[in-house]
């Protein structure tokens, strides 16, 4: 199937290493990445560059039968994403493929009225055993994602399946009480659930807190985000399955130096790590410097725009590691084309 008004975006990230003196840059990955005449993403493919050798050698018989170096192996591919949309352009459901096509998980969202995401569930269709035959018809009609709703003959007992793709991932059931409240009595999650979030929003439409689980519908942590009076994000506390907190992560805006502080702390107050980020005078990142546990500047990236505003180039620089002479020089080069 053709596509029309497709364009592309391809991510090439190159290693960058010494040899006598002579700075070599080898191309080691590469991401393609297609949009839409909407500019939405219709599928990303990572490939791999740097073939090991024993992959690109094969034995040829006859006369001159031997090893033989095959040079054809420019790339292979390692992973592709395809995206999926409703009617009105909203993201339905993401897939993740492997290098032999095959289908490792499908990830689903829901959106609420104004568009804001309130679930993401990923789970893989290999393990699902749930079907629900009626929906599980495979065509360009089918159903992405459902809801059933059952009743008890007396009608106090609610069951709610959640159908995606098909499969029945999510069956919730309720006691309704004499004022027609809902009492959640169990969950219960098919196997190949991998990670469920759901997202509540606070009065002013931010984020304020998003609870995952994993496998069985076990808890696996929450989050809660917390803002200043212009709205951004200030903080965003961590915590574990049993609602401990893990860590915690400030940001700190110094809005006349254009740049963002970020620092990491675990439940004791102290410190994992800190982030600086420089930004231009269109807020856009043009540096990023990490700092370990210790305050050691470890890593630099430096980051750098077109006239359109498009981002180009990433340089990765290991801080701890200089090269010849103390000279700083990359470890990694990251480029972006745009067709």
């Amino acid at each position: 199937m053709a596509f029309t008004g497709v364009r592309t975006k391809t991510v090439k990230t190159y290693s960058i290493s010494q040899s006598f003196g002579t700075e070599i840059r080898e191309l080691e990955y590469s991401t393609v990445v297609r949009y839409n005449n909407n500019n939405q993403i219709l599928d990303s493919t990572l490939y791999v560059h740097n073939i090991p050798l024993k992959n690109k050698y094969a034995y040829v018989s006859g006369p001159r039968s031997g090893t033989r170096l095959l040079r054809t192996h420019k790339r292979q591919l390692l992973m592709q994403f395809k995206y999926e949309y409703d009617l009105s352009g909203q993201l339905v459901s993401k897939a993740l493929y492997t290098e032999e096509d095959s289908l490792k998980w499908k990830e689903y969202y829901k959106f609420d009225e104004l568009m804001r995401i309130r679930k993401k569930i990923r789970f893989d269709p290999s393990k699902a055993i749930n079907i629900e035959k009626s929906h599980s018809v495979k065509n360009s009609n089918h159903l992405t994602w459902g809801e059933i709703f059952s009743y008890d003959s007396t009608g106090s007992i609610l069951e709610h399946k959640e159908l995606y793709d098909g499969f029945v991932i999510e069956i919730t059931t309720y006691r309704i009480d004499s004022t027609g409240f809902h009492n959640k009595e169990q969950e219960y999650f098919d196997p190949s659930l991998m990670f469920r979030t759901t997202y509540a929003y606070n009065d002013s439409g931010s984020l304020n807190e998003e609870i995952s689980v994993e496998r069985f519908g076990r808890a696996h942590e929450s989050k809660n985000y917390k803002y200043d009076l212009y709205g951004r994000n200030i903080r965003v506390n961590t915590f574990q399955s049993e609602g401990i907190l893990t860590e915690t992560l400030n940001r700190i805006y110094h809005d006349t130096k254009l740049r963002i502080t970020e620092i990491q702390a675990d439940s004791s107050k102290k410190l994992i790590s800190r982030t600086e980020t420089y930004l231009n005078q269109y807020q856009q990142p043009i540096i990023e410097e990490y700092f370990d546990n210790k305050s050691r500047l470890t890593q630099r990236r430096n980051m750098s725009y077109d006239a359109k505003g498009w981002l180009i180039q990433i340089h990765n620089y290991d801080m701890l590691r200089p090269g010849k002479d103390d000279e700083i020089t990359p470890i990694s080069v990251i480029t972006y084309e745009y067709e």
